[in-house]
């Protein structure tokens, strides 16, 4: 890492390098002095490391993979540098689909970084954030659950000294948080909260905000199943199942990220919002309809907003289900014209009249609540007469009573 093999820091995307002084400010502390990133090929995220010598150890599991073999017998080392180091290359080089042997080389990782001093936790601080990003969208779920906790002992073991590293980090991080398997998703969460103290939240999100974008941005716009995947070492549903599991996490830190947003702050990346917003891909994702947080971002797409969301009301899915009624809500209010858009006799009432024969098709408790407001926000020339529309709603909705 030093002298003439020393590099400027870069970061995935050409993003720009990170304020390690606005980052330290966010953790409560100083900035350290910044330590260079390597650039390094994608799945060699950590260099060879020299002066490795074998230690004679007889009685490991022949079945276990060479490389984690070769970090068993380093860590018989009392250096908690070296072992640090010689963590983080077995964790890089072993082969895919290790899963077993990533979590218990995870654990250990972890358990070093809380009993390392801190000037051995820095030293593997500038490789370990394309680790991270790698491990958190594993195929195996407890490889991220593991990559979190081990990340939440980076946070509070190297406090001020992750700073420089929080933009490289946000992303994966900040969309980890609506992971699909709730223990990891706990962890980035638990992790989050201990790295920002609650007053300094908003503020981090803000600091890192172009990265978080970009990054959902890139998940939702530009990889597909086979991009996010390695073909060779997946099978075609471990593939699609990742690529759901990240759409999904990252629709939700993106309505996340717009639910925390001062308005101001979305202004200034109006451009990077909007440039997602307006994409034809993003609106392939209507039964993940996000609510209406910055309606001015969608102030050119009503159209898309008002089809993709009443299209949707009958959906079924109680996970889903809650957001489209929260969504429709949400774009009667904000939507001015929106029945400019869409025909109340053709698309919004027949779904709506057959929701009610279906007595809420299951789902009552989450559907019901919200018929009184859908009403209110029907205008009389939408209705049409009075009586017969009022006759209709009633009559549908004593035959789900009936079904009942």
């Amino acid at each position: 890492m030093g002298g003439k093999h020393k590099q400027a820091q870069r970061t995935k995307n050409n993003a720009r390098p990170s304020s390690s002084g606005r980052s330290a400010q966010l953790l409560g502390n100083a900035a350290p002095t910044f330590v260079g990133f390597s650039a390094a090929k994608d799945g060699g995220f950590v260099p060879v490391l020299p002066g490795f010598t074998l230690t004679n150890f007889d009685d490991l599991d022949p079945n276990i993979n060479p490389n984690f073999q070769m970090v068993l017998k380093k860590m018989n080392k009392k250096d908690s540098t070296t072992k640090l180091k010689v963590l983080m290359s077995a964790l890089v080089n072993m082969e895919p689909r290790m899963g077993e042997a990533q979590i218990v080389a995870l654990q250990e990782f972890a358990e070093l970084i809380r009993n390392s001093e801190q000037e051995a936790v820095k030293a593997v601080l500038p490789f370990w954030p394309r680790l991270y990003c790698h491990l958190v969208v594993d195929v195996e779920h407890r490889v991220r659950e593991s990559a979190h906790q081990a990340h939440r002992a980076v946070v509070l073991r190297a406090k001020r000294n992750i700073a420089p590293y929080l933009r490289q980090l946000a992303g994966p991080w900040f969309t980890s948080q609506y992971d699909t398997y709730p223990p990891a998703a706990s962890a980035a969460t638990q992790a989050f909260q201990d790295a920002f103290p609650p007053n300094k939240l908003i503020e981090a999100i803000v600091f890192c905000q172009e990265e978080i974008i970009n990054y959902i941005h890139d998940n939702l716009i530009v990889q597909t199943a086979q991009t996010l995947s390695n073909p060779k070492t997946a099978t075609e549903d471990e593939m699609e199942a990742k690529y759901q599991r990240v759409l999904v996490s990252s629709l939700q830190g993106y309505s996340l990220y717009l639910a925390k947003m001062p308005q101001d702050q979305l202004k200034m990346v109006y451009d990077i919002n909007k440039k997602l917003v307006s994409s034809k891909k993003f609106w392939k994702y209507s039964k993940h309809t996000i609510p209406m947080k910055a309606p001015e971002l969608l102030a050119d797409e009503t159209a898309h907003v008002c089809v993709s969301v009443f299209n949707n009301l009958d959906e079924a899915d109680p996970t889903v289900l809650p957001t489209v009624w929260d969504a429709a809500l949400h774009v009667l209010t904000t939507v001015q014209d929106c029945w400019s858009h869409v025909s109340a006799e053709k698309l919004v009432l027949p779904k709506l009249w057959n929701i009610l024969r279906q007595g809420g098709q299951g789902n009552a408790a989450t559907i019901f609540p919200n018929l009184m407001p859908l009403l209110s926000k029907i205008p009389v020339p939408v209705r049409g007469d009075t009586a017969s529309f009022y006759t209709k709603f009633f009559s549908n909705m004593r035959q789900g009573y009936v079904r009942q």
